[in-house]
């Protein structure tokens, strides 16, 4: 049976991306981040929903991400 818990550092990964979440919400954005980290911690990248910024469906952060 696989480990149930997850590695170390995905905890400091998660609250990473709900400070960029936050950070986007103080900045008069809507609270939706994403972080793509690899297997070593190594954060390859974030993005944030731009979708009422740019008034544009296709600027959500899933999207940014790429």
């Amino acid at each position: 049976m696989p480990n149930a818990t997850g590695p170390e550092w995905l905890t400091e990964r998660l609250t990473q991306t709900v400070a960029l979440a936050t950070a986007e919400v103080h900045a008069g954005g809507i609270p939706f981040a994403g972080l793509v980290a690899d297997d070593t911690a190594t954060v390859l990248g974030t993005g944030v929903n731009r979708v009422r910024a740019h008034r544009d469906p296709p600027t959500k952060n899933s999207v940014l991400l790429l």
